[in-house]
C-alpha cells in the first residue's frame, strides 16, 4: 500500500512523540497509519453511531420528531491506562472525522487512575455502584437515514433488500 516496510506500530503517544522528535526522517515513513483504539472509537462513535441517534427536542415544530445528533454533539471521553493518551486526543490531525465538521476524535481522556483517586477521595469503591446490563446504558438504534450514509453502504442495503424482497437467498440453493 505504499508503505516502507517494516512498519512500526504502538499504542503508545510517547513512543510516536519519540519517532517524531528524535528519529523523524529515518523512522516516521515506517509507522503506521492506522488510528488507535481510542481514535477509532471515537470516530465510530461521532462518524457513525451519531446519524443513528434521533433526539426529542420537545419543540412544537418537531413534535413526533427526532432531530438527528451530529457527530460534533457527542463528547467521548475515553477511559485509557496512560496520560500519554491525553496528548494524542489534543493533535491537531486526529479531529476531522467526517470530512464534513470538524471536531476531536476524543473530547476527553482520563485515566484509570484519575477514576480510582476520584472513587477514594469520595470514599467509594467500584463495588459501591450496581451493576447495569450493558443494554439499559445505551438504547437501541434506529437503522441510519439513508442520506447519512456513504454511498457504497447505502448500495449494500438496496441489494440485501432485493434479496429479501425476491424471497430470501438470492438465488442459491437452500
Amino acid at each position: 500500500l505504499g508503505q516502507r516496510m517494516p512498519v512500526l506500530t504502538s499504542e503508545c503517544p510517547g513512543f510516536v512523540l519519540f519517532v517524531e522528535k528524535t528519529h523523524g526522517k529515518t523512522l516516521l515513513p515506517h509507522l503506521s497509519k492506522v488510528r488507535s483504539v481510542q481514535g477509532i472509537s471515537g470516530t465510530l462513535m461521532k462518524g457513525l453511531v451519531s446519524p443513528r441517534i434521533l433526539c426529542d427536542t420537545n419543540s412544537p415544530e418537531n413534535a413526533g420528531d427526532g432531530v438527528q445528533v451530529l457527530g460534533r454533539q457527542i463528547w467521548h471521553c475515553a477511559v485509557m491506562s496512560c496520560p500519554d493518551k491525553k496528548l494524542e486526543s489534543a493533535r491537531s490531525e486526529l479531529s476531522d472525522f467526517t470530512g464534513t465538521e470538524q471536531a476531536q476524535e476524543t473530547d476527553c481522556v482520563i485515566t484509570a487512575s484519575e477514576i480510582q483517586e476520584l472513587l477514594r477521595s469520595r470514599n467509594q469503591t467500584l463495588l459501591s455502584f450496581s451493576p447495569l446490563p450493558l443494554h439499559s446504558l445505551t438504547p437501541p438504534l434506529p437503522p441510519p437515514h439513508p442520506s447519512s450514509l456513504p454511498e457504497h453502504v447505502t448500495a449494500q442495503q438496496r441489494k440485501e433488500q432485493e434479496v429479501e424482497e425476491r424471497g430470501g437467498n438470492g438465488g442459491m440453493g437452500r
